[in-house]
């Protein structure tokens, strides 16, 4: 969970940061609010990750797991 929101949360913000400056008002302030929010599950995410990175022998792993079933969904 920590891995999704982390990394993929991360590349939605990418994607939705230039549409904060389009021409149209009230778009450009409802995406404002979107990327805050996408920000929040990112830095969420990041800290789980960073969480499980320092923890247990048990937790590290668990967190590599979690970062590879990602690459490898993303191959597929």
């Amino acid at each position: 969970m920590g891995a999704i929101g982390w990394l993929v949360d991360g590349a939605a913000i990418m994607n939705q940061i230039p549409l904060c400056r389009c021409s149209y008002g009230p778009y450009a302030r409802a995406m404002v609010r979107v990327c805050r929010e996408e920000s929040f599950h990112q830095r969420q995410g990041y800290d789980l990750m960073m969480r499980l990175a320092q923890g247990t022998t048990e937790q590290k792993t668990h967190g590599t797991r979690g970062a590879q079933s990602l690459v490898v969904a993303r191959r597929s």
